[in-house]
């Protein structure tokens, strides 16, 4: 999904619905952007596709350094931690 604020695309989210639960594998917001709960509005839509077909569960990836303490606030638990792991160069000799 895409998220505007004023009529500027400035945000952008991810929602992966599986059989059991709804994964919400990604969002950001341009740095000018923050602060105007774009992040927060985002996620909640994303939680109401969820409920919208009847999931009771949502799990969201949240960096420990952004937007985990918003995903905290919003009601989500922390459960686990994850390394994130880059490869550079792919494709050049």
């Amino acid at each position: 999904m895409l998220g505007y604020l004023d009529g500027e695309l400035v945000g952008a989210a991810n929602l992966r619905l599986l059989p059991y639960a709804g994964y919400l594998q990604g969002a950001s917001v341009t740095s000018a952007a923050r602060g105007h709960g774009l992040y927060r509005a985002m996620t909640w839509y994303r939680l109401g596709l969820i409920a919208d077909r009847g999931l009771q569960q949502a799990v969201i990836w949240a960096n420990v350094d952004t937007s985990a303490q918003i995903a905290q606030r919003m009601g989500f638990r922390r459960v686990c931690d994850g390394t994130f792991h880059e490869l550079h160069g792919i494709g050049s000799s």
